[in-house]
């Protein structure tokens, strides 16, 4: 852990992103690429199609064209990654890649340090990219109850737009100075978070060291996060 600009105080509040903060996000969808790939005849490299994937979900989630339910966004990701593959799409293919997603496993560290903050008096709040019955079966695998989940169905728009972070500091009747905003994505999350004014906790799970964002705190897990919140 490597900390930046130690909080001259705790904050009020801890929100989490939460799928590739709280949710294994990389396991759980190329583990259900591959049950999707094993169908097609002579399929394409599974790193292929995730990278091939993560460049329209990009695209899709941009605001450029719109709001959409992200089943319908991680749906159409599919088909045009394999519309680029040149790999035979069906609906089934995006239905049970949507689905597949709320079942996605929690990293090992966090139902205990959520635990752990929650029992000290820390509220706790989740802002998703994603939809309502989505996130609930994820927070149901967690296993620890959130004050605040805020997800860009409710607000009609993806993060990094603002108005996902307003919400939820509007639903914790809290000022931004007063939480401490944790995830993985420096781009979907923690530059937006660090310009409205909250303080940034960037979970490098990759062991990259280094984020080009501006964040105030660094950690490899949510282990690292409750030993700076704690001590």
């Amino acid at each position: 852990m490597t900390g930046r600009a130690p909080m001259a105080q705790l904050p009020d509040a801890v929100t989490f992103d939460c799928y590739g903060t709280l949710i294994d996000w990389e396991t759980g969808l190329e583990r259900s690429l591959l049950w999707i790939l094993r169908e097609k005849p002579d399929p394409p490299g599974l790193d292929k199609v995730v990278e091939a994937w993560g460049l329209h979900e990009r695209a899709l989630t941009s605001g450029k064209e719109g709001y959409r339910r992200y089943r319908e966004v991680i749906a159409d990701a599919l088909r045009l990654a394999f519309e680029d593959l040149e790999v035979a799409y069906t609906p089934r293919d995006g239905h049970r890649l949507a689905e597949g997603m709320g079942k996605w496993e929690p990293f090992d560290d966090v139902p205990g340090a959520l635990a752990q903050l929650r029992d000290v008096g820390f509220k706790l709040g989740v802002l998703s990219n994603t939809d309502d019955d989505i996130l609930a079966q994820s927070l149901r695998s967690i296993g620890v109850p959130f004050d605040v989940a805020v997800t860009a169905e409710q607000v009609k728009a993806y993060k990094p737009d603002a108005r996902v972070f307003e919400v939820g500091l509007d639903r914790l009747k809290l000022k931004p100075e007063q939480v401490l905003h944790v995830s993985f994505s420096p781009y979907h999350d923690l530059e937006r978070a660090k310009a409205l004014g909250f303080r940034t906790f960037w979970v490098d799970r990759h062991h990259q060291g280094e984020t080009e964002v501006d964040v105030d705190l660094i950690g490899r897990d949510l282990r690292a996060l409750v030993a700076t919140l704690l001590g």
